[in-house]
């Protein structure tokens, strides 16, 4: 009988693995509506932002379509396990230079990271003496990390380096929702003013 359910698991788990989140209606129909309830928001305080005059609370337009796909992509990615892939080119290509050569560095240890700072400061101290003279590992590592990937250390070490797949889900699901419910704040801090 253990044999049978092994069998049963095992099969279920192929079946499982053939199917692409993103072709189901049930998927295709929960994209839609957060996608759709997001843009009404995003319009909404931007609407009140305007009203309001608080330029710094508007948080702009939502392409509900583009929405859609990024849920989707997102599904299918978390079903194929290829959730790091589908980030750097969904998400930190948008405002990430070279993210595949990001891949190194995604989710990386603390240790291994701090080596990686030390190897840089090494690295430029050999081959640019002039240039970086009298100038720490970390802000080696910063002039590296701006001029490889466009973005300061510090931006890069919490988006890249600390990168986890759980927040990293909840960002891309929840970010939006976040940032909707931060400008209601600003636009209620400046009215309460």
């Amino acid at each position: 009988m253990a044999m049978i359910d092994s069998m049963k698991e095992r099969m279920m788990q192929e079946a499982m693995g053939q199917i692409t989140p993103s072709e189901t209606p049930v998927a295709q129909a929960f994209a839609h509506a957060i996608a759709s309830i997001e843009a009404r928001q995003m319009a909404a305080i931007t609407r009140l932002a305007e009203a309001a005059d608080v330029d710094e609370a508007a948080v702009g337009h939502l392409d509900a379509g583009a929405r859609e796909e990024q849920l989707l992509g997102l599904a299918d990615a978390l079903a194929d396990d290829r959730m790091e892939d589908w980030w750097l080119d969904e998400v930190a290509a948008g405002h990430l230079d070279d993210p595949d050569r990001a891949a190194d560095y995604l989710g990386m240890d603390r240790e291994a990271w701090v080596d990686q700072i030390a190897t840089w400061g090494e690295n430029y101290r050999q081959a640019a003496p002039d240039h970086v003279e009298g100038m720490t590992d970390a802000q080696i590592a910063d002039l590296h990390v701006r001029e490889t990937f466009g973005i300061p250390l510090r931006e890069f070490t919490r988006e890249v380096v600390d990168w986890t797949r759980g927040e990293a889900v909840e960002g891309v699901l929840a970010g939006n929702l976040s940032s909707t419910t931060s400008s209601i704040h600003r636009v209620a801090a400046e009215l309460e003013d």
